[in-house]
């Protein structure tokens, strides 16, 4: 079903190109208004409530420690490589 309806909207699309670009940049055109009224927050301790545990966590971890950052420190295991010679050829 899914693909029908694809195939019909590709027929419609390469038997009136302009008439889609038109519709495509009209609801374009509609849409700017909105999207100028967007904002962003990437910061999740502005969107959550802070009464949540996690959000308090945070914050007793920030005064104790001084920052939120978070590094986190990968040792590879060469052993266990997906490019050792040993195991392409057990793979083999």
């Amino acid at each position: 079903m899914l693909e029908e309806f694809a195939e019909k909207i590709v027929k419609l699309q390469v038997k009136y190109p302009k008439a889609v670009l038109l519709v495509i940049l009209f609801v374009t055109l509609l849409l700017i208004p909105g999207i100028i009224k967007v904002k962003i927050e990437p910061s999740l301790e502005k969107v959550l409530p802070e009464d949540l545990p996690v959000i308090k966590t945070m914050n007793d971890m920030r005064t104790q420690f001084g920052a939120d950052m978070v590094y986190v420190v990968l040792e590879p295991d060469y052993a266990a490589d997906i490019r050792e010679p040993k195991i392409l050829k057990y793979i083999d």
